[in-house]
């Protein structure tokens, strides 16, 4: 499959925060560091069952990337089936089932990449997208989670809110490893 959308690079780590004044040098890296002992300890945690484990990955994620709403899916044949999912209205549940092909994911599947897209609103390509036109998601990142080498589904976070610099390198980062955890504790499973 040909992805349908020119997706949008993710920015180099310097280059980002250097977007940010509003940040010193060292403040910036105290944030990457409780970011990444957040996703340590994520990794290292033992849970009952993969809802308590989805939980604290989409709560942890949501502080993180500064987002509004994070699901874990499962894609099976063309159907996106909501694992779990946190959002400020409860509007998107666990067991929730859309056609693939109406959610950003999509793009996620049929690339196998990470995506970020910090301005869906501008992108030609999506702004006439079924998510973006019914819940004006601007900002969304995602990583596929793969079981045994095979995709699973996708780990992914979106907005309300545009991201004014982008998604960085760092964060791509971030995602690409809490998906692979899931993998992994499916895997194990």
């Amino acid at each position: 499959m040909n992805p349908t959308v020119t997706y949008p690079d993710f920015v180099d780590n310097e280059t980002f925060f250097a977007m940010d004044d509003s940040h010193t040098g060292l403040e910036l890296a105290l944030r990457l560091s409780e970011n990444l002992k957040k996703i340590h300890y994520l990794t290292i945690a033992s849970y009952q069952n993969f809802d308590e484990l989805i939980l604290k990955y989409l709560n942890t994620g949501i502080e993180i990337f500064n987002m509004k709403i994070g699901i874990v899916s499962k894609i099976k044949d063309d159907r996106y089936l909501i694992c779990n999912a946190m959002t400020p209205d409860g509007s998107l549940k666990k067991g929730d089932i859309f056609p693939l092909e109406g959610t950003y994911c999509w793009e996620v599947c049929i690339s196998g990449e990470i995506l970020g897209f910090p301005h869906v609103g501008i992108m030609d390509e999506m702004k006439d997208h079924p998510v973006y036109q019914n819940m004006k998601l601007e900002s969304y990142l995602s990583a596929p989670i793969y079981l045994n080498d095979a995709l699973y589904g996708t780990l992914n976070f979106t907005s309300t809110e545009p991201r004014e610099f982008g998604f960085s390198e760092h964060e791509k980062d971030l995602i690409g490893l809490m998906a692979n955890s899931i993998g992994s504790f499916l895997a194990l499973r």
